[in-house]
């Protein structure tokens, strides 16, 4: 899988997939497995999309409404189809 690490407007992200007309902005939770985000892209990739997250390893931080956008707006620049997931853990209760 093709695995690209680059800088929009500051911020940090990784594009994973091979070129298509489709993306998902992938929203993870903090210190999400990366087992489980490595799947997500495969399953994306072979649907023919590519995979847009935030590169939390570049950053001790988390992800800002305004980072978002920016996430989301070069996507809708750049792709077609645009969808949007958003990962996070089940809290014990």
């Amino acid at each position: 899988m093709e695995v690209l690490k680059m800088k929009i407007e500051n911020v940090p992200v990784i594009l994973l997939g091979k070129p298509s007309e489709g993306i998902y902005v992938y929203v993870p939770e903090k210190g999400i497995n990366q087992y489980e985000l490595e799947e997500f892209a495969v399953i994306a990739e072979e649907q023919g999309y590519q995979t847009l997250r935030f590169d939390y390893e570049q950053r001790d931080e988390k992800l800002e409404i305004n980072q978002l956008s920016v996430l989301g707006e070069f996507a809708f620049d750049n792709w077609e189809k645009v969808s949007l997931f958003v990962s996070w853990a089940q809290q014990k209760r």
